[in-house]
């Protein structure tokens, strides 16, 4: 195991499993050797995110032309503000609404 300290008190444990899985599933990888076609997908993440940096995300959905919001002042589960969860949820609706009429036409 790796104990890995990520923000706040307690450190985050990870097996050897998790970095195999991680290895065998490199989203980038998959991407780069056969992206999927005719697929809708808009990514959201937190401008504070320790776990998976911002600007990865970014230069990932921009090489593959997937839109992205940035949540600001907020960490990987997007939860550190009250209003944060609606902001999603609204972001996802909307997404769900614009891809069924793309689906439709």
């Amino acid at each position: 195991y790796v104990d890995v300290k990520i923000g706040g008190d307690d450190p985050v444990r990870f097996s050897l499993g998790f970095f195999e899985d991680l290895k065998d599933n490199d989203l980038y990888r998959l991407f780069d050797e056969k992206a999927p076609q005719d697929v809708s997908m808009q990514f959201v993440h937190g401008e504070k995110d320790p776990l998976v940096p911002v600007n990865a995300v970014m230069e990932f959905a921009s090489k593959h032309g997937y839109p992205i919001s940035v949540v600001p002042d907020e960490g990987h589960s997007i939860c550190d503000h009250k209003e944060s969860p609606h902001f999603v949820a609204e972001l996802a609706y909307d997404f769900f609404i614009e891809a069924d009429k793309n689906y439709r036409t």
